[in-house]
């Protein structure tokens, strides 16, 4: 898939476009600072959702699906609609979650044009590869197809604008990728994916977007240059 005005890189520049599902959810859960706990996060907070409603549930940047396995562990009677730039991610989401009340897409999380509302939007590290213009058009087109009192589920790998406090996290969490990675190789991939490959703006910048778009931050987790946003429309 080659690149939009609004993605920076193509999935083939991409480590994990080569990597198998089983080898690609295994490294990102050692890789990402604070993943397994925002999952939890998720889990524990969707499951607070009233079971008896069927919830819609949209998953930008899904990945090989590992986020909305989670969900539809709390919410087993949900729909959902995933979507991702890559192939090879989209085929491990496939392999994961089957086709029972599951649709998957193909495509520039940008430009999405959803054709229902949804209860619940979720998106966990897939949009740094997305600009600043991107980003705010996702977040728009995320308010404004949710339901009343729809939930934005918004983890990412963001920095900061004190300029102490984005060096301090960004040294700590090459400090845990390199702590957790198991080889040379596989230090290298992430670190430069990390390093070069990643558009990182702000977490001020991006509650600020939020907040105009018209989401009420709910709560908020900073693991290093991990941040975990839920909003509620």
């Amino acid at each position: 898939m080659k690149k939009s005005q609004f993605t920076t890189i193509k999935p083939t520049e991409l480590n994990y476009e080569k990597y198998a599902t089983e080898k690609y959810d295994d490294e990102i859960k050692k890789v990402i600072p604070g993943y397994k706990k925002i999952h939890q996060t998720i889990y524990q907070y969707t499951r607070k959702i009233n079971k008896k409603t069927t919830s819609h549930v949209l998953d930008l940047g899904c990945g090989t699906g590992i986020t909305s396995a989670v969900i539809r562990r709390a919410l087993p009677t949900a729909y959902f609609d995933l979507i991702d730039f890559s192939r090879q991610m989209l085929s491990g989401a496939k392999r994961k979650l089957g086709k029972n009340r599951v649709r998957y897409y193909l495509g520039d999380l940008a430009l999405f044009k959803p054709k229902i509302k949804y209860d619940i939007t979720t998106t966990v590290i897939g949009l740094h590869h997305q600009n600043d213009r991107g980003k705010q058009k996702i977040f728009k087109m995320t308010y404004n197809n949710l339901n009343g009192g729809g939930i934005f589920i918004y983890s990412d790998l963001m920095t900061y604008q004190n300029l102490n406090t984005a060096a301090y996290n960004s040294a700590r969490h090459i400090s845990h990728l390199t702590k957790n990675s198991k080889s040379k190789k596989m230090l290298t991939e992430w670190a430069y994916h990390h390093l070069y490959l990643n558009k990182l703006t702000t977490v001020e910048q991006q509650i600020s977007w939020l907040k105009k778009t018209g989401f009420k931050i709910i709560k908020r987790q900073d693991f290093f240059n991990t941040v975990l946003l839920i909003c509620r429309k």
